[in-house]
C-alpha cells in the first residue's frame, strides 16, 4: 500500500483521487491546501486527515508519497521539500518552470533516493503506445517530419478566476508551458531529444503576461524536423493533433486516438471511430483512467525499487524544450541543445 499526501486540492487533484480510488494498492491519508476549507472538503471526500501546514503533511508517518497539484510555479519547491522529507513524488506537469528548478528537483531526488513520477497520462493511452511501438519496430521507415498542433481556447475568465494563470511567476508560460506541455511530451516521447529550435511566441488575444500563441521549428537528434503550434485563442477550439511522417507512411494521433494509419501494407488497420474526448475548450474534460495507469506504474516502481516510465529525466525534457522556445523567441535566434 502506497499512502499519499495531497498538496493542492483543486480540480486536478479530484482527477488524481478518482484514479486512486481504482487502485487497491493506494490510498490518500493526508491533504493540505492554502485554503483550509478546500483541504477539509477534499479530506472528507477522500477519507483522509486535513493538515494545517505542508510541514505537517511532510512529517506525517502515514505518508509514503506526495501528490503535487498546486499552481505550476510551486511544483518544484513542493517536490524538493518532499524529496528532502524522504517522500516519493507524483507531480503534475510541468515539474518545474525554470532550469534552476529542474536542476534542484533532480539533485534532491538523487540525494534522497526517492522516485518521481511526472504526470503525462496520455503517454499511457493504448493508441499512443501502438504508435510508439510501430516507430520502434521501424514500420514508419525513416521518419523525416513531425507536426504537433494544439489550437485550444481559454476565456479571459479562465485566467482571471485562477489568479495565478497567465503569469510568469506561477504559470511559467502560457499556451506551451500550461496547456501545450502534454503534447510536447508526447512528441518528444516519439522523436527523442531535440537538437535545436527556432521559435516565435506572441500574446494576441488575452490580457496575460505570457504567450497565448506560439510556433516553433524543431530539429531532433534523430534527424527528423518538426513544427509545434500552440495557442489558447482559437475559436472554435480544435483537438490536439500529432502526425508523424516516415518513408513508409503516416500516422496521426488526435488527442489519444489514432485517426490515420497509412503505413504501407497496413493501411487503416488501427483507426479509431467514434467521438474523441478533448480538453481543447474545457480543461476539466478528462477522465481518471489514464492517471490510474500512470499511478499503477509509479506504485510498481516504488514497490520494486524500479524506475517510473516517466521519471525526472522524462519530466524535464519537454520543459527544457519549451524554455528553449521562449529563449529563441526572446533572443531572435536558433537555440541549440
Amino acid at each position: 500500500m502506497v499512502r499519499f499526501g495531497v498538496i493542492g486540492c483543486g480540480t486536478i487533484s479530484s482527477i488524481f483521487f478518482g484514479a486512486v480510488k481504482q487502485l487497491p494498492e493506494a490510498k490518500v491519508t493526508r491533504a493540505f491546501d492554502a485554503n483550509p476549507e478546500r483541504a477539509k472538503a477534499f479530506a472528507e471526500k477522500a477519507g483522509a486527515l486535513p493538515c494545517a501546514s505542508m510541514e505537517e503533511l511532510m512529517a506525517s508517518s502515514d505518508v509514503d508519497a506526495v501528490y503535487i497539484g498546486t499552481p505550476s510555479g510551486m511544483h518544484a519547491d513542493c517536490a524538493v521539500r518532499a524529496a528532502n522529507a524522504g517522500k516519493h513524488i507524483v507531480v503534475e506537469k510541468p515539474i518545474g518552470i525554470t532550469e534552476e528548478q529542474l536542476d534542484a528537483i533532480e539533485a534532491a531526488c538523487k540525494k534522497n533516493k526517492v522516485k518521481l513520477c511526472a504526470i503525462s497520462q496520455l503517454y499511457f493511452s493504448d493508441d499512443y503506445q501502438k504508435m510508439k511501438k510501430a516507430l520502434s519496430e521501424g514500420r514508419f521507415g525513416k521518419t523525416f517530419l513531425a507536426n504537433l498542433t494544439m489550437k485550444y481556447f481559454r476565456s479571459d475568465e479562465y485566467y482571471q478566476n485562477g489568479g495565478w494563470r497567465g503569469t510568469w511567476k506561477f504559470d511559467g508560460g502560457g499556451a506551451l508551458m500550461n496547456q501545450g506541455i502534454h503534447g510536447v511530451g508526447l512528441l518528444l516521447g516519439l522523436m527523442g531529444a531535440p537538437k535545436s529550435v527556432t521559435a516565435l511566441t506572441r500574446t494576441f488575444v488575452h490580457p496575460i503576461e505570457v504567450e497565448d500563441t506560439a510556433i516553433a521549428i524543431v530539429e531532433f537528434q534523430n534527424g527528423t524536423i518538426g513544427n509545434i503550434i500552440a495557442t489558447t485563442s482559437v475559436q472554435p477550439a480544435k483537438p490536439r493533433i500529432l502526425t508523424v511522417h516516415g518513408t513508409k507512411g503516416t500516422v496521426t494521433l488526435t488527442e489519444d486516438k489514432i485517426t490515420e494509419w497509412s503505413i504501407a501494407g497496413e493501411e487503416n488497420t488501427e483507426i479509431h471511430s467514434g467521438p474523441i474526448r478533448s480538453s481543447a475548450s474545457n480543461p476539466t474534460n478528462i477522465s481518471s483512467e489514464l492517471h490510474r495507469r500512470q499511478l499503477a506504474d509509479f506504485i510498481h516502481a516504488v514497490e520494486t525499487d524500479g524506475h517510473p516510465v516517466l521519471g525526472v529525466a522524462e519530466g524535464r525534457m519537454p520543459v527544457d524544450l519549451i524554455l528553449g522556445i521562449y529563449r529563441s523567441s526572446k533572443e531572435g535566434k536558433t537555440i541549440h541543445f
